[in-house]
Order: C-alpha cells, then structure tokens, then sequence
C-alpha cells in the first residue's frame, strides 16, 4: 500500500567546548535534517531546495531556521510589562483610560503582576484583579494579549547562534 524510497545520509558529529557540549546532525540528499545536541533536538524535511542540499543549508538565514526549526515556548513577562505599559499611555492618549484607571492599571503592572513564565497565568491574574479586570474587557483579543511575548528558549537561540555555523563552516570546508 505504502512507498518505500531508501537514500543514503551524512552524519556530522561535533564534539566542542573541551567535550561538554555535543551534536550529531544527519542529512540525506532529499532533504532531510536532523541534529540531536545538548541544545536540544531539531529535524525538518524540506521538499524544494535546489540542486544542492548542502548549498541550501549554507545559505539558510537564522530567522529562517527560528521558523522552521524552533517554537516560541518562553514567556518574557518583563516584555509584556513593557508593552502594556506603551500601550497604557496609547489608550491615555486616546481617551480609553482616564488618569486614575491608567494610574491603576501601571500600579498593577509594577507592584501586583508576577514575573511568571506563563501567559495563562498572566491573563488569569489580570483577570483576577477586579479593578484592572474591568479596564480591559476583551483582553484575549486586545493589545493586552500576553501570548503575543512568546520567546525562543535559550537552548534554541544557543542552537541556531552558536551550533547552526559550526556546521555550516564543516559544509563549507568539504
């Protein structure tokens, strides 16, 4: 029922940081990557790139492997904070808030609100407070939304600053 297409791979195993830290990446010429590492594991298939596999992995740029590589699973309440705070004098600005609720809502930010790697629990807070609660009646669809300061973890930041050009530098010297 099934098609089975059989290919050789390439494995790479990279030993750094006087042996702390390691990495073992594999690719095939129908473009698959896999690399399993101490910053974690990371594999895509990519069906279109050319006619070197090898060259289009050269070539990759980092936002390009955040996107495809990594996921956004990092809250940065400190950058919530600071963009709520932005948008707090935005809506002063434009009449949503008068003085006492913006005054109330920037008290909450800096002396009520948490530093918690959640956005779940961001909102349940805000929720929870009844006087910054009722300043933002549509939160999970405002400007408030916690989930939109999503981060990249540091091992994939690690993995894709750091590992991504040891590799690249071995490709480039073959």
């Amino acid at each position: 029922d099934g098609k089975v297409k059989k290919s050789s791979c390439e494995k790479y195993v990279l030993k750094f940081n006087d042996g702390l830290d390691w990495a073992i990446f594999i690719i095939d010429e129908t473009g698959v990557f896999s690399c399993q590492s101490t910053f974690g594991d990371y594999t895509y298939v990519w069906s279109s790139f050319g006619e070197s596999f090898k060259e289009f992995l050269i070539k990759l740029k980092p936002n390009y492997l955040y996107r495809k590589l990594c996921k956004k699973t990092k809250f940065s309440s400190e950058k919530y904070i600071e963009s709520c705070k932005k948008q707090i004098l935005k809506d002063r600005r434009g009449g949503y808030f008068n003085k006492e609720e913006a005054h109330e809502f920037w008290d909450f930010l800096e002396n009520t609100l948490e530093r918690f790697d959640s956005p779940d629990y961001t909102l349940a807070q805000i929720d929870n407070d009844s006087s910054v609660g009722r300043l933002i009646p549509d939160l999970y669809e405002s400007e408030y939304n916690p989930n939109e300061h999503m981060e990249y973890e540091n091992d994939s930041v690690a993995f894709v600053e750091e590992l991504y050009p040891m590799f690249v530098n071995i490709l480039k010297e073959e």
